[in-house]
């Protein structure tokens, strides 16, 4: 009904809204006298219609009335069914909200934790690419390290191959060395040992090889006392770290000895010792040469000694005046013959003394000796070349200095030749020094249970270069020899000689031309008794 009304009202206003632009005219003729019987019908029109509306109107009204009940129930119960719909969907849709929220807040949860994976994977995914990347990097090292292997594998197998060329020429270069060759590692154990080593010692290098070698081959001096191990060329020369060169006598497995002449010299690598060579030379000639000289030296001196003897007494005869009156020309020849025979008698005694010393046969004889005096006295001795020189003569002597059990013939024999080549080869108006004590911390390790002699001059010293050659047989240093023809080589060579047979030492400090130094040293507990054919004189 609503609607209707609506629409008639609508219908209306659109009528007249059609009216008004034609109402001027329409009414104008309505009003004359040709309008008003058409206008009575059309008013008539219009009533009927009216009435026809207003019935149309309240059929209307009534329908609209009774459609308003029925609607007004039907909307009541729609609505009552909507509100029933609406709760029913409202709890639905609760339920589906409360469902959906714990379904978010489950999927939050879930994104949360995928989050955290992700994260987590994330770094796992870092770590495992670093652990990848690594691996990587490890794989090429790896690849890196075995090109690099397999290159040291090849260099090995090249230096091994070098390494077997240079052992087959070293086996066979101890093969064809004549000299007995031992090799031993840093232990003094042997590695190698050549043939001729076997021949000379008589032992098989399968025998000696892998065994200390001191304890294998007895060594023993030439009187046949056994050398101590840690005095043997190869101790010596692994303690000190220097060649070693000395002659000893090996024995064999026959229980005979031979002489040998031995050189040692340590193999260092990086300052450090891992092996030594010793070099065995068998001198059985040598020595048996060495002695036929000494002996025919001893032989040609005693012969000497008698016709120089006869020239000694008849020169003293006539320069003394019992065979006659002589010129003082004729005294002057005399003076050189005595003074040449002199010398000559000298040079026959040194080499007497010589050959005693190394064929063993002279005499030891000790008695108790105080060694001050013997010093002093051989001062004395030597007071006419001191005064001709002008040499000064400084004395020291310690009061608490024994009697020491000793040749006293041997000790004169050592203060006289040390002192007279301190007066000799030193310039006139020189000094000269001499210490005599039983404290010997000052020299340089010498032996505390010895008497300490120190001689010491500032005269033309001795050559560096001459220096090993000091105490050899004959030998006269260069500087020395060009201004004093006179002296035989020979007395330092005697004087060590005589210390090594009573357990003395020597040795010496020299510069050239500001002077030398001699040290000695005497045991305390004196000399052996040793007999023998002749004293040494």
């Amino acid at each position: 009904a609503p609607a209707m009304k609506s629409n008639l009202a609508e219908r209306d206003q659109r009528l007249e809204l059609r009216r008004t632009p034609r109402c001027a005219a329409a009414h104008a003729v309505a009003l004359s006298d040709q309008g008003k019987d058409p206008m009575d019908k059309i008013r008539t029109n219009l009533e009927e219609t009216r009435n026809r509306e207003k019935n149309i109107l309240d059929q209307g009204a009534l329908f609209a009335s009774q459609s308003a009940r029925s609607n007004f129930y039907v909307i009541f119960l729609g609505n009552i069914f909507a509100l029933i719909l609406f709760l029913v969907a409202s709890i639905i849709i609760n339920r589906d909200i409360t469902q959906q929220k714990k379904a978010d807040i489950q999927l939050i949860k879930r994104t949360e934790d995928l989050e955290i994976v992700e994260k987590n994977l994330k770094k796992i995914n870092a770590t495992l690419d670093q652990q990848v990347s690594s691996v990587e990097e490890k794989n090429r090292g790896m690849e890196d390290d075995k090109k690099a292997a397999t290159n040291i594998l090849e260099d090995l197998e090249l230096t091994k191959t070098k390494i077997e060329k240079e052992r087959v020429k070293v086996e066979a270069i101890l093969k064809s060395i004549g000299d007995g060759t031992i090799i031993t590692n840093e232990q003094g154990i042997v590695t190698r040992m050549n043939v001729s080593a076997e021949n000379m010692l008589g032992v098989k290098a399968t025998d000696v090889v892998g065994r200390h070698f001191v304890d294998i081959i007895p060594a023993i001096t030439e009187k046949g006392v056994p050398i101590a191990d840690e005095e043997r060329p190869m101790s010596r020369a692994f303690k000190t770290g220097e060649f070693v060169s000395d002659t000893v006598y090996y024995g064999k497995n026959d229980n005979t000895t031979f002489p040998a002449t031995i050189t040692v010299t340590p193999v260092i690598l990086d300052h450090k010792i891992i092996g030594a060579i010793e070099i065995i030379r068998d001198s059985t000639k040598e020595v048996e040469v060495d002695k036929a000289k000494t002996e025919f030296v001893s032989l040609a001196s005693h012969q000497l000694r008698t016709p120089l003897s006869t020239i000694n007494w008849y020169a003293e005869l006539l320069l003394s005046g019992d065979a006659g009156e002589v010129s003082p020309e004729q005294k002057k020849f005399l003076e050189e013959i005595y003074s040449g025979n002199r010398r000559m008698v000298e040079l026959v005694n040194a080499l007497l003394n010589v050959s005693r010393i190394e064929l063993g046969t002279f005499i030891i004889n000790p008695t108790p000796t105080d060694v001050v005096d013997v010093a002093k006295t051989v001062l004395k001795d030597l007071k006419p070349i001191i005064d001709k020189r002008g040499t000064k003569i400084k004395e020291s002597y310690a009061k608490d200095i024994p009697e020491i059990n000793t040749d006293k013939n041997l000790v004169r024999i050592i203060f006289q030749n040390v002192l007279t080549n301190a007066i000799k080869y030193t310039d006139e108006g020189g000094e000269v020094d001499i210490v005599i004590s039983t404290d010997c911390k000052d020299n340089k390790g010498d032996p505390n249970d010895h008497i300490c002699i120190t001689v010491s001059d500032n005269g033309y010293g001795i050559p560096k270069a001459q220096q090993d050659k000091i105490f050899t047989k004959l030998f006269r240093a260069d500087n020395v020899a060009e201004k004093d023809t006179e002296g035989t080589g020979l007395g330092l060579y005697i004087v060590k000689s005589v210390l090594d047979n009573i357990g003395g030492t020597i040795r010496f400090e020299s510069e050239e031309n500001k002077g030398t130094t001699f040290y000695i040293t005497m045991p305390l507990s004196g000399m052996k008794k040793k007999d023998g054919e002749r004293a040494l004189e």
